[in-house]
């Protein structure tokens, strides 16, 4: 128990003036105590009415949380389904066709191999002047070459062979040759007949920027394209459309075709960069696919055999759910923000009247009733805090604040203050956090033991014993609410009741820990002496008494003596002994 450096309080005068006459006790409720009084409800009122709209402010979730019961909607609203979305985002990313660029250097070198065969012509007046390998290469005799002499005139080609070539370029251009590499990702990524994108050009139809070409494949070197992809339904062969695309050049129309198929390169080549653009946009532009909620629908599942798990989906169910709310509330939701204030104020309203009834003197004294205010609200928004960084640890975090605030207040008043007030602590943290009247009911059995211990703290180990006693106590209190309370047919319950259990031990084993590195403070704060503080002033050593012994030995031996006396008469009556031990010691100091 603590002993106080202060006067006595007049509790006896303060009740005999309350129980006056209606006179005395409007002159008592206009007093400088009550007006004090009435600043402190109000501060605490609006400090904590703060904390607690700070907590519901909080959507109450986070990424990884394990949920044991169903979470259901309260109003109608509507959510992106954000798994359907991204599958609609990802049939617009692959409907979009690929889009490959005209090979420029393919028809150029096409046009010279075409311009050659007329320099040739100029040049070559007979067959056996060309090299048997050219001839084989161009299917090129005697007949054909006199045939070339046709698109000649003057040395030069004639307009017919001009506007043959050019009707030659239109028509391959209108015919997509890809490589096989280019084949093959298109086959692979198209789940019906090929479609490429192609921009704008004089080789292509102005109009189309969807082209369903004729797709053939070139192969390289070693391999002969003969087989091309579907095209409106029909397989058709590329040397075939070739030589349909050759016909007009009369009689030499073998040797065009020979020269096309000879040159290796695609008509067009894939363009990435555009392609992974284009595709990029089409899925951005995709519309995303809704889901409607009704109310009572659940938004977060669980089942009898396994709870669920918050992902990131959940998250945004749940703050558009939340969202929906407080809008559908509209004014009312002032309401809820008066009614939660107006909760804590008549927590304030009920302490202070414990105040004034049973300990007026914290009344009367501003400092007293300001350290309890901080005191009480500091431990209220650590609670707060502590359990919005990890919910998970809700047993740890919130029992912590309030056995501290429970302990302290045993060191620095009595049991009977810091059962009454840990208690009304107690429902605040539940209602700030928005627990259940179950986990109320652990804090409070953490509350009752660790105060019920704290009569007297003479040894350090004290307050060890204390907070390992109070962890057992509310460990016990966590197993026994667990076993009512939580959904038992899930698996990993009972491994998740004996984790909340250990958490609740330790937390009441460092909080003793913590008060007895702070006892020091408590004691200055609250102006204080503990009986381990006594019995440091009563030990023989200290410098002061080790000083009386040596300058005036007969005094200290009288000390002494009158100290043994003191502290056997204050015990024989129920009195603190050893502060009348201590009394005694030092009575006679200043006096020798």
């Amino acid at each position: 128990m603590a002993i106080r450096r202060h006067k006595s309080p007049r509790r006896r005068e303060v009740r005999r003036t309350i129980g006056r006459s209606g006179t005395g006790w409007t002159r008592w409720l206009f007093g400088r105590a009550v007006l004090t009084a009435l600043l402190y409800i109000a501060a605490f009122t609006v400090v904590g009415g703060v904390i607690v709209l700070a907590g519901r402010s909080h959507l109450g979730y986070v990424l990884g949380q394990i949920v044991d019961r169903p979470v259901v909607a309260r109003v109608k609203f509507e959510s992106i389904n954000k798994a359907q979305t991204e599958s609609s985002m990802e049939d617009a990313w692959a409907q979009e066709p690929s889009v490959y660029n005209l090979n420029e250097s393919y028809f150029t070198q096409l046009r010279g191999e075409l311009n050659g065969l007329i320099t040739l012509a100029v040049q070559e007046k007979s067959i056996d002047q060309i090299s048997i390998e050219r001839r084989e290469q161009l299917v090129l005799d005697g007949e054909t070459l006199q045939e070339l002499n046709q698109y000649v005139q003057d040395g030069k080609p004639t307009e017919q062979w001009i506007e043959l070539v050019n009707q030659l370029d239109r028509g391959l251009a209108a015919m997509a040759v890809l490589t096989k590499a280019d084949a093959d990702r298109e086959r692979t990524t198209k789940a019906t007949k090929i479609r490429i994108r192609i921009p704008r050009g004089p080789a292509v139809d102005p109009e189309s920027l969807d082209a369903d070409l004729p797709v053939a494949v070139r192969y390289d070197e070693k391999e002969r394209a003969d087989t091309i992809l579907y095209h409106a339904g029909d397989p058709t062969s590329l040397e075939n459309n070739v030589a349909d695309l050759a016909r007009p050049f009369v009689g030499i129309e073998q040797v065009v075709v020979a020269l096309v198929m000879s040159i290796g390169e695609p008509t067009y080549r894939y363009d990435d960069e555009e392609t992974q653009r284009r595709r990029a946009a089409a899925a951005d532009e995709a519309l995303p696919v809704y889901r409607t909620f009704e109310p009572n629908d659940v938004l977060v599942g669980v089942g009898y055999d396994e709870p669920a798990i918050i992902n990131e989906s959940d998250l945004e169910i749940l703050a558009k759910e939340r969202a929906e709310y407080e809008a559908a509330l509209g004014t009312w939701k002032m309401g809820g923000t008066a009614g939660s204030i107006g909760i804590v104020a008549l927590i304030a309203l009920g302490l202070w009247i414990y105040f004034c009834a049973y300990y007026p003197r914290i009344v009367q004294n501003s400092m007293r009733g300001l350290a309890i205010t901080v005191l009480l609200l500091c431990c209220q928004a650590l609670a707060l805090g502590l359990t919005r960084t990890n919910p998970q640890l809700v047993y740890a975090a919130a029992l912590l604040p309030t056995l501290l605030a429970a302990i302290i207040l045993a060191i620095a008043y009595d049991q009977r203050f810091a059962l009454t007030v840990g208690a009304i602590h107690a429902l605040l943290v539940t209602f700030t956090l928005e627990l259940s009247l179950p986990f109320a009911l652990v804090l409070i059995a953490g509350v009752a033991t660790a105060v019920g211990q704290l009569d007297d703290v003479r040894h350090r180990s004290k307050l060890v014993k204390v907070g390992l006693a109070t962890g057992f106590a509310m460990a016990a209190a966590v197993v026994l609410v667990g076993l009512y309370d939580r959904p038992l047919l899930q698996p990993g319950q009972h491994v998740r009741i004996a984790r909340d259990a250990l958490l609740a031990l330790a937390t009441g084993f460092v909080a003793g820990l913590f008060v007895q590195g702070i006892l020091p403070a408590i004691e200055r704060i609250f102006h204080v002496t503990t009986s381990m503080t006594l019995k440091e002033l009563n030990d023989a050593s200290h410098p002061l008494l080790r000083r009386l012994a040596e300058r005036a030995p007969g005094t200290y031996q009288h000390s002494l003596t009158i100290a043994e006396m003191a502290e056997s008469a204050a015990e024989t009556v129920g009195c603190s002994g050893l502060l009348c031990r201590v009394g005694a010691m030092y009575h006679d100091i200043g006096k020798s």
